[in-house]
């Protein structure tokens, strides 16, 4: 399916981001205030589930591969008074925290002064107390974890020194078995909507010059039915976001421009040109009902520096947000139309209010 762009008529450039003062209320924490983060602890990832933020941690020195601890912390979104919940050697990545008081996870551990030669293990534990536990070696490298319910998840694994193949694996059984439900050449961005998995695939584009993030399908958790949603071989998708099955909207980058485009039961509407100067890269997408927040990243000779594009109208107009911190903001996590956290370095973590 070749995507149709409508664009919309812009009347005047000086009216397509409104820069008045923010609407955003910040609150930066730092380690030495509240029980926050050690300093020099790395956040590999962040998940918020209901009313509390889990975070996985590292600490060690990155000269000794053996010597990383992982650490994983839990505190309710009002206080964000966080307390270690689970200890191991390693690197926690991929968090998925599923209903009935169930957090999956892949620990990652390193041979002693080799980076390389490393073994993935999926992890999981009943967060409150009730003897649940497993843990799983995986023979690849995982991009991907989400879990719908204790029984029930998807891993999207990588094969290690191969054919570069990806392969969408399901567990119906909290892990005891695993079969593939899908094999891809190379997956960019993974997505989960309900019982449906949203794959954003990669491949040359028609003239072969390049690689472009160009087509995006969709697969049933429960059938395997597979379905395309999108197959573009001109424009280069950045991500994407899911209200249903048949509703998604994209951010991709044609032209030399960044675009946000919805696409409903399989046609596509340009709902913003964002017309950015060649410094300015999107980077993340984010939509809640009518709420989308675009993550945007700077870059000059002397530094690099994080705002956002916010929209509160579905798209229609969009609002340049600064953010309270220097250049490093990663991960970023939100919470419905309400919050979003980020972690900036040294055991800070930004917390802003819409």
């Amino acid at each position: 399916m070749k995507t149709e762009f409508l664009f919309q008529i812009l009347f005047c450039s000086f009216c397509l981001f409104s820069c008045s003062e923010s609407t955003i209320n910040w609150k930066v924490y730092n380690s030495d205030e509240s029980n926050l983060l050690p300093r020099n602890d790395r956040i590999e990832d962040m998940r918020i589930l209901d009313n509390k933020i889990y975070l996985s941690s590292t600490s060690g020195s990155s000269r000794n591969a053996a010597g990383f601890r992982a650490i994983l912390y839990e505190a309710e979104l009002e206080n964000l008074n966080f307390k270690v919940i689970h200890r191991g050697q390693g690197i926690f990545t991929d968090l998925s925290v599923a209903i009935e008081e169930k957090i999956f996870f892949i620990n990652t551990i390193f041979n002693e002064n080799s980076f390389e030669n490393t073994y993935c293990y999926l992890s999981g534990f009943d967060l409150s107390g009730g003897g649940y536990n497993i843990e799983k070696e995986i023979l690849g490298d995982v991009m991907f974890l989400d879990f719908i319910d204790s029984n029930n998840g998807v891993m999207l694994v990588a094969e290690k020194y191969k054919s570069g193949k990806n392969y969408l694996v399901r567990t119906q059984d909290a892990s005891k078995t695993w079969d593939t439900l899908r094999i891809n050449q190379v997956v960019r961005k993974i997505r989960r909507k309900d019982h449906h998995i949203y794959l954003l695939e990669n491949f040359y584009s028609d003239n072969q010059k390049r690689r472009i993030n160009g087509a995006i399908e969709a697969v049933d958790f429960y059938t395997g039915e597979q379905k395309d949603i999108i197959n573009d071989t001109e424009m280069n998708i950045v991500d994407f976001d899911i209200s249903d099955e048949n509703n998604l909207i994209i951010l991709c980058e044609k032209d030399n421009n960044f675009y946000l485009s919805s696409i409903i039961n399989g046609e596509s509407k340009t709902l913003f040109s964002f017309n950015l100067n060649e410094e300015i890269l999107l980077k993340q997408l984010y939509r809640y009902n009518n709420f989308i927040c675009v993550v945007a990243v700077e870059k000059n000779a002397f530094s690099t520096s994080t705002h956002f594009y916010i929209s509160r109208d579905n798209g229609n107009s969009f609002k340049k947000e600064a953010l309270p911190i220097d250049n490093f903001a990663k991960p970023i996590t939100f919470y419905k139309d309400k919050q979003v956290f980020i972690y900036s370095g040294m055991g800070r973590l930004a917390v802003g209010e819409f």
